[in-house]
């Protein structure tokens, strides 16, 4: 089941001010190693890079457009990063989008009362491509991603901004922070509980199929389903799509099914993502909706 990461390791995008980077050690080595790591940590893979101008000192970063991303390593851990291209539903910016030339810069914080940080390595045109690629490994700190658009003069419509998307991969136990208990409920129609704190934790939850379901809880199934594909916003290019049915347990040992969630997908340009449940009680009672941008 994919996780919804809003904080930590989510490589969380903001475009806030960049200050106090001691760039004296910098270095400029480029990993050649190629992105065969595995998933340690339900990661996102690709995430939506939005360049925004940022006055950065052009003594440090040779480019003015910038766009900042940050995570966190809990222990030792390897980790891949490199841009790739971020295809869209307009034909004209897409062809834009092929041309975008990248530098990756990875960056650590010094200490959480220091606000510098020391840039570790950057990349530039990884295996004679203009996009980047940086493997490295990390101890147990924060980090921050800054890629850089070096060809400025491309020509974007007013209306869009310049994207790629960043991709990452993750492999240690520093992947992931230490494991909290899996949720304990109260009372048995709490379910906000119940499905909202179960949902996205696999202790608690296994996928099924709509032909193992009871049969009182089909209908309720099928309409959530339904909904979920058929959800849209007029004038946008939004879209949802059905993912899977869970059945959702009241603990770890995964004995007793205490409801079941339906749960869907929606995306749109140019960074807006939404995970979309339902859940259904024993009786076949839609009893939670809720959605989870991101």
């Amino acid at each position: 089941m994919k996780k919804i990461i809003l904080l930590t390791l989510s490589l969380l995008i903001t475009m806030s001010a960049w200050a106090n980077l001691n760039l004296a050690d910098a270095s400029n080595e480029q990993s050649k190693k190629a992105m065969n790591l595995n998933f340690a940590y339900d990661w996102d893979p690709r995430v939506d890079l939005i360049f925004g101008e940022h006055n950065y000192d052009p003594n440090k970063i040779k480019y003015y457009q910038n766009t900042i991303s940050d995570f966190v390593i809990w222990d030792e851990a390897e980790i891949a990063l490199e841009t790739a291209y971020h295809a869209t539903m307009i034909a004209s910016y897409n062809i834009l989008n092929k041309e975008i030339d990248t530098i990756i810069y990875l960056f650590q914080k010094q200490s959480t009362n220091d606000p510098s940080w020391t840039l570790l390595a950057s990349n530039d045109n990884y295996a004679n491509s203009f996009f980047s690629h940086l493997t490295m490994k990390l101890e147990a700190g924060q980090y921050r991603v800054v890629i850089s658009r070096k060809n400025t003069n491309l020509q974007f419509p007013k209306d869009y901004m310049p994207m790629v998307d960043l991709k990452g991969k993750c492999q240690g136990v520093g992947c992931k922070p230490p494991q909290e208990p899996a949720r304990t409920c109260n009372l048995n129609d709490d379910w906000d509980c119940l499905i909202g704190d179960a949902v996205n934790d696999s202790r608690l939850t296994m996928e099924v199929g709509i032909n193992n379901l009871p049969q009182h809880v089909l209908n309720t199934v099928h309409e959530s389903i339904e909904a979920i594909n058929k959800k849209s916003f007029p004038d946008t290019d939004y879209s949802a799509h059905f993912s899977a049915i869970y059945a959702i347990f009241q603990d770890t040992n995964k004995t007793d099914v205490v409801a079941y969630a339906v749960v869907g997908y929606g995306y749109g340009e140019p960074d807006y993502n939404e995970e979309i449940i339902y859940g259904i009680d024993l009786e076949g009672n839609l009893v939670y909706e809720n959605t989870i941008n991101w």
